[in-house]
């Protein structure tokens, strides 16, 4: 009896922590071999190929801190990233509305350690215009 509540009072904690590490809440987008960006407000969308932005993208999105928000900010993103596997296959979808949040897998996240390089993706779109 002791083990299991022992069990359940650590399942609780951690449920509760404040934060957590976007790698727990995307899929694995290491094995990405193409995103594509599609800028909500010109309505373009560029693929993005190169194995080094790839890397920079995904290493700046898994380096973030969330937290859970408790409820939706109705609001459109700015950029949406989808990513796709070597096969072809699409594994995550990443709205980027704002400049301390995300949107991923239905739900809003606060960015509560690190910041989203909106700058990279602006860059990007402009050079592969």
């Amino acid at each position: 009896m002791k083990k299991i509540l022992t069990v359940i009072f650590t399942l609780c904690c951690i449920l509760t922590l404040p934060g957590c590490s976007a790698k727990m809440i995307l899929k694995d987008i290491s094995s990405t071999a193409k995103i594509e960006i599609y800028d909500y407000d010109t309505d373009r969308t560029v693929e993005v190929i190169d194995p080094e932005s790839i890397d920079r993208i995904c290493e700046n999105l898994l380096s973030l801190k969330l937290s859970k928000m408790h409820y939706n900010k109705p609001t459109v993103s700015v950029y949406q990233l989808t990513f796709y596997d070597t096969n072809g296959n699409q594994t995550e979808v990443v709205g980027i509305p704002g400049h301390n949040w995300i949107r991923c897998n239905g739900a809003f996240y606060n960015v509560t350690e690190g910041s989203f390089d909106r700058n990279y993706i602006a860059e990007l779109l402009k050079n592969n215009t």
